[in-house]
Order: C-alpha cells, then sequence, then structure tokens
C-alpha cells in the first residue's frame, strides 16, 4: 500500500537541515565582544611568564613581541615592567644616514627631548610609541595603524608624523598615554583605570552603537553597498554607510556629541570589521528580531566591561 503524500511530506521534513534562527547566529557575537572591546585574547599559543618580575624582557622596541602575542594572565604584568623601566632612547648611538634624493636625513636624537614617549630601535633604525605598544587598542582600522607599535617609523625626511602621532585630546595616542600615566601612581592597579565604565560612557557608547545599527539596518534594507572606493578623510564621498551616518549625525545633535570626529578614535564603531561583525547578527524577520534584541544587547553591553 502506498504511502500517504502527507506521510511522505513529513518523512522528507525529518530529512531536511534544521533551519537556522536568530538564536542559531548569536555565538559568533561571543567572538565580537573582544573586537568591540579592542581586547583579543591572542592565540592558544600566547607566551606564559613566572609570576617573578621580569628583568628579561627585550628592551629594544624592534625585537619585543606584540602584548597581545604574551598569555592573556601576563599581559598587566609586562605593561608594568615595560612602564616602569621607561622608554628606550639611545641617545649616544651614533645614528646611521638614509638617502632621500639628493640628501642624507637621520635620527635625531632631539626627538627624545620633544616627545617623551618616542623610542629608538637599533635593531631596525626605526622609530617606535611606548604607551602605544602597552595600551594600544586592536580594534582594525580604529586602532591608528602600526606603524608606532610592531613596523616602526623611519622617514626622517617627514617628522612632522612624530606630531600627527599624537593627535588630539582623544587620539588613541592620547588615551594610551593617559593608561600609562595611570599605571605609574602609587598603588594604582590596571583594572581601576583600565576597565572602569561610567553611567555616562555607557550611553555615549550605546548611542554610537545604535547608530552604526541603524546606518547598516537601512542599507541592508535597501540593498546598498557599504564602502566607498575612497573613505579617506579628504573624500567627497566616503561610501554609503559613512555618508549615512555623517547624515544622521548632523540632523540629531545627541548622536553627534558621540560619534565619527566626537568619538575616542579607537572606538568609533565605524570600521569595515565592525560592519561585518553588525550585520552578522540582523535578525530576518519581525519574530527573529523580538527574539535576538534583548540577548543581542546583553552581550554588547559585556563589551563596555572591558573598553
Amino acid at each position: 500500500m502506498a504511502a500517504s503524500p502527507a506521510r511522505l511530506l513529513r518523512v522528507e521534513a525529518n530529512l531536511l537541515p534544521p533551519v537556522s534562527t536568530a538564536i542559531d547566529r548569536l555565538p559568533p557575537l561571543l567572538d565580537l565582544i573582544p573586537r568591540l572591546a579592542g581586547l583579543e585574547s591572542g592565540s592558544p599559543s600566547a607566551r606564559r611568564l613566572d609570576p617573578s618580575p621580569r628583568t628579561d624582557l627585550p628592551s629594544d622596541p624592534g625585537l619585543r613581541p606584540r602584548i597581545t602575542d604574551y598569555h592573556p594572565n601576563d599581559r598587566n604584568q609586562v605593561r608594568r615592567a615595560y612602564a616602569q623601566r621607561g622608554t628606550c632612547q639611545p641617545k649616544e648611538h651614533i645614528f646611521p644616514y638614509k638617502t632621500y634624493g639628493a640628501k642624507d636625513r637621520r635620527f635625531n636624537k632631539g626627538w627624545f627631548t620633544q616627545f617623551n614617549w618616542l623610542e629608538y630601535s637599533i635593531a631596525k633604525d626605526a622609530a617606535f610609541c611606548l604607551c602605544c605598544y602597552l595600551f594600544k587598542s586592536d580594534i582594525g582600522e580604529q586602532a591608528g595603524g602600526d606603524t608606532f607599535v610592531s613596523e616602526g617609523f623611519s622617514n626622517w625626511k617627514c617628522p612632522k608624523k612624530l606630531k600627527i602621532h599624537e593627535g588630539g585630546i582623544n587620539s588613541s595616542h592620547r588615551q594610551a598615554s593617559r593608561m600609562c600615566d595611570d599605571l605609574l601612581k602609587p598603588n594604582q592597579s590596571i583594572q581601576s583605570f583600565h576597565f572602569k565604565q561610567t553611567d555616562q560612557a555607557r550611553i555615549e557608547y550605546r548611542t554610537r552603537l545604535n547608530a552604526s545599527i541603524d546606518c547598516i539596518r537601512f542599507l541592508l534594507r535597501q540593498g546598498l553597498a557599504f564602502r566607498g572606493h575612497d573613505e579617506s578623510e579628504d573624500s567627497s564621498n566616503q561610501g554609503n554607510f559613512l555618508e549615512l551616518l555623517r547624515f544622521l549625525a548632523d540632523h540629531n545633535e545627541d548622536i553627534k556629541a558621540v560619534t565619527l570626529r566626537n568619538a575616542l578614535e579607537n572606538n568609533m564603531l565605524i570600521s569595515p570589521a565592525i560592519q561585518k561583525d553588525i550585520r552578522m547578527v540582523q535578525p530576518q524577520s519581525k519574530k527573529e528580531k523580538q527574539n535576538i534584541s534583548h540577548t543581542l544587547y546583553n552581550l554588547l553591553d559585556l563589551c563596555l566591561i572591558f573598553i
């Protein structure tokens, strides 16, 4: 006797793969939290230090491992050791010349006096920044690049970039510099200033995050591209996402006060990586939106603990 159509449908339905739901898409968000907070945990093979004070950490900034290469439980110890040691400034070193066109130029030791954060690597003949090495955020494009952290700056014909690196009052460098100063205060623990968040900071962070989410939702709904061909500061069209966010800020003072130029450089929430992560967790239906919204914002709020 042939099986009924209803029975065949039930059998075939059991063979289908499970349907993805909004909650199914939440696990990647757990990986997103440290990225939004700028606190990547590093690889499983990150080096582990013993509890005793370290004196064998490389002094030459060009030979140092990145802070994120150390085990998460050891990073504070490494930071404190380097902060107490101070900048590497070999003032008696004979700095080699480099040829730029018809002129020979070299590192100017007078820059040590002008920029107290400045370090020089004899191994790489390059300049580095101690405070950014210790506390620079790793949030993609919002982190200010790796020139003064791991690559080294050696364009001696353009010393104005040393001043540009310092940036404004809320630049990544200024923020890292304040963290270094706080770290050296007596009885000051890293956690007490590195993880502290005020209620005002939470409000500003959520306003900034909601603005990015609203822009992404609009672009997805309209089927528009996010990126622009030229997203530099002097570009006449930085792409749909950034232009829409700027339009939103121009018409809302609360958003304007905490986004783009008015946000901390390492916490703008506008990098392509952040756009992609937010896009991944956008619900596809009204029901999914209701299911995901509460869990989503609870998880994103955890980021504030680590900023």
